[in-house]
């Protein structure tokens, strides 16, 4: 069976598990991660800013593209992440993508890398995938499979 993109709807979800119930496993679904610079003024002084945001989208059984996204803004500095923290969320971002792509995996989707091209003007929720645990850890940023994603793998 052959599922048609219908021309614009787009079902914009807020966690892993509304993505599952639009589209449920087995399906293709594609992931990527981007990353966009955004400047931030603050007063007269302009901090450069990278937007980097985790995307999973797939089409669900009426035609319609369901997006999850995650994202957060990084200070940047010359060639790098401008502070300890910022670096530790710039990794942390590719280590939620692992996470998510085997969580995906494991539940029995076909993960792809890419994304449906989508209008500028539809603008993505900052969701969350609940397999995935950011935590503090002092200063650092620890990114990891949340204790739970047996649980959701489950459900």
């Amino acid at each position: 069976m052959t599922t048609q993109i219908n021309p614009t709807p787009v079902v914009r979800v807020g966690s892993l598990a509304a993505f599952r119930v639009e589209v449920p496993p087995p399906a293709l679904v594609r992931l990527s991660l981007t990353e966009q610079w955004r400047d931030v003024h603050a007063g007269k002084m302009i901090i450069p800013n990278k937007h980097i945001m985790l995307s999973l989208q797939g089409v669900n059984a009426n035609g319609e593209i369901a997006w999850l996204t995650h994202g957060l803004d990084v200070h940047w500095g010359q060639n790098e992440p401008a502070f300890p923290r910022d670096r530790d969320a710039y990794q942390g971002m590719d280590k939620e993508r692992d996470i998510v792509r085997s969580h995906l995996e494991s539940l029995g989707y076909e993960v792809r890398e890419g994304d449906y091209a989508l209008p500028k003007s539809l603008l993505p929720l900052n969701g969350r995938f609940e397999c995935v645990q950011w935590r503090r850890d002092g200063e650092r940023i620890v990114v990891e499979p949340a204790e739970y994603q047996t649980t959701l793998a489950a459900a």
